[in-house]
């Protein structure tokens, strides 16, 4: 296997060859060649991000073809950027292609202007990028429809990819957990005191912090709220804990090691996942991973990753019902031992089946299907 990225993570893919085992043989497994933006794109410019990655392209089409060119693959995989509107080059090697997993169909519901603050606006800029200006991109219509599968982390994207003409669109995850990530059984948890609901993420405005503060204060329960992550709204919530308290206490700790991150869902009861707009959101596997129920909104990766038995999935609805609805499955999950417990059990059953290994199995099963395919298509 060839892969080709950028030289940014060189030094931590040496250090996972070496942790993996015998480094020598993997090294005759997996060859990586490391391709660099051009150094024009590293100008501090509006929307740099965006610009090297178009330009990278570029660049990993030539140097993709220059290897094809010395010897022959069956098949080609686009991983990252995991968007739909990134695109890819790489099916013009003309091989098999597999795209994704991918998100970016999914768009911030309105009326929760609130929760975006400043970045409202822009985030109205992303919305019709996504879902308007996508489909009039012939860039992104060709990857959609050359490519043998297209590989979606939520409904959303998969309904936008048929749209612009993908031919086989399957739902897969992007994301899963080392073997190794799990307790050895979901960990046993009582209530002695207030209910520890747990928020884990990064402070920017589409994680919407702001909507679990409000579901809080609505709750008729004692509820201690732990939040852990750093960003953006970093600021703006330390302001806020300056001020008058919410009822049920907040515990802030901002961005810390993974042993405090773990330490965190261990000594919590429930999880609360409030995205606006995610793809995924790999923190609620992790939670999962935990035996946590999680309380969510029933829409984007979050809605098709959790199973039914494993959580409360909020209508998204007018803010004021959603901020109801959140903190009314709160209470339910306080007053309901048996279920909570059965969630977590549920939850933690599931996430064993979203390993590394098995996930990259199913990965293999993707592969056979895309290479079927393209030989179908050359008879």
């Amino acid at each position: 296997m060839h892969v080709l990225t950028t030289p940014a993570g060189k030094g931590a893919i040496k250090r996972a060859i070496e942790s993996e085992g015998p480094a020598e043989l993997l090294r005759r497994r997996l060859h990586f060649v490391f391709v660099d933006v051009p150094s024009w794109t590293k100008l501090r410019v509006p929307r740099r991000a965006q610009l090297q990655y178009l330009a990278w392209q570029r660049i990993v089409l030539t140097a993709a073809r220059t290897l094809s060119d010395a010897q022959t693959f069956d098949i080609v995989h686009h991983v990252t950027w995991g968007s739909l509107q990134g695109g890819s080059r790489l099916w013009q090697l003309g091989l098999p292609f597999v795209f994704g997993p991918i998100g970016g169909g999914q768009t911030a519901p309105s009326g929760f202007e609130i929760d975006f603050g400043m970045s409202w606006q822009e985030e109205r800029v992303r919305t019709f990028a996504a879902q308007r200006a996508v489909k009039w991109n012939y860039a992104t219509r060709a990857v959609m429809r050359k490519s043998a599968l297209v590989l979606c982390s939520n409904q959303e994207t998969m309904s936008l990819a048929n749209a612009l003409g993908a031919t086989r669109v399957e739902y897969f995850p992007d994301a899963a957990l080392p073997p190794d990530f799990f307790p050895s059984d979901v960990p046993v948890r009582t209530v002695d005191g207030p209910l520890q609901v747990l928020w884990v993420g990064r402070l920017y405005p589409r994680k919407a912090l702001w909507l679990a503060l409000d579901a809080i204060r609505e709750t008729q329960i004692p509820v201690k709220l732990t939040i852990v992550g750093d960003g953006p709204e970093g600021g703006r919530l330390r302001r806020l804990l300056s001020g008058p308290t919410l009822r049920g206490s907040i515990d802030w700790w901002g961005q810390v090691p993974w042993a405090k991150v773990r330490e965190a869902y261990l000594k919590s009861h429930v999880f609360l996942f409030t995205s606006l707009r995610d793809s995924i959101g790999a923190q609620v596997l992790e939670a999962m991973a935990f035996g946590l129920p999680v309380v969510t909104l029933d829409h984007h990766g979050a809605r098709d990753l959790v199973p039914d038995a494993a959580g409360i999935k909020v209508h998204v609805g007018s803010r004021p019902d959603t901020v109801r609805a959140l903190a009314r499955a709160i209470d339910q999950l306080q007053a309901d031992v048996v279920r909570r417990t059965s969630m977590g059990r549920a939850g933690y059953e599931f996430a064993r089946g979203q390993s590394w290994p098995l996930t990259a199995k199913r990965m293999s099963v993707c592969y056979q299907t895309a290479i079927t395919r393209g030989e179908q298509s050359r008879v």
